[in-house]
């Protein structure tokens, strides 16, 4: 989900990650996922992007390029 966006010159757009438990009795298990976002962009440029889940920052990806 789209976080809140600052409006600085150049913004930084923060991103949070939102985990849907599973039905019933499963194995607890840590797992790699792969996330993907896709959207229109709502600046012409983002100084970095910050990544979260809950309180967590999961990443801050500051190399960012601008594609048309």
């Amino acid at each position: 989900k789209e976080g809140p966006l600052d409006r600085s010159a150049i913004p930084t757009m923060r991103l949070k990650l939102s985990a849907t438990a599973p039905d019933g009795i499963v194995m607890q298990a840590l797992t790699p996922e792969t996330v993907v976002y896709k959207a229109p962009a709502l600046s012409t440029g983002y100084k970095k992007i910050i990544v979260s889940c809950g309180d967590e920052v999961l990443a801050e990806i500051t190399d960012i390029e601008e594609v048309s």
